[in-house]
């Protein structure tokens, strides 16, 4: 995209962060990886590693977080935009249920809540270059120790 292009296209952050709501929630591995650049940076407080570099290692990890949480959905709760810098804070509530084994608990249909932010850097493709999510990860392995 020639900047020309660039300075004429209007970004309108809340169909935006509609978007990856509503791909998220689809937990289609490829849909969401679409939003993504390819040298994307996804930082988490889970599991190693805590820093996925790359959409192929990120891939890899939403196979295995939709394989253990095969119910997931998002709740947006609010939204910030800077599109100066083009970073987005979208804070959000999430439902789960849990099967497999993660962060050393083996569990089948434990049900989980959490509230988490997801800070998103955006290239100037408007691609997701660096997102950096927070939630209390104590709090769930808690919920899950305790459905045991």
């Amino acid at each position: 995209m020639t900047e020309k292009e660039q300075m004429s296209k209007v970004f309108n952050c809340s169909e935006y962060v509609d978007k990856y709501m509503k791909v998220w929630n689809t937990r289609n591995v490829d849909e969401i990886l679409a939003l993504y650049s390819d040298d994307t940076i996804y930082i988490h407080p889970g599991e190693e590693p805590k820093i996925i570099k790359g959409k192929s290692m990120f891939r890899k990890y939403l196979e295995k977080l939709f394989e253990t949480y095969p119910y997931h959905k998002l709740f947006l709760v609010s939204y910030v935009c800077d599109n100066k810098s083009r970073i987005i804070m979208i804070e959000w509530k999430v439902s789960a249920v849990f099967s497999g084994s993660r962060y050393g608990i083996s569990r089948n249909g434990a049900k989980i809540e959490s509230d988490g932010v997801d800070v998103l850097e955006l290239d100037e493709n408007y691609l997701i270059k660096i997102t950096r999510t927070y939630y209390d990860i104590n709090s769930i392995k808690e919920q899950l120790a305790r459905s045991g």
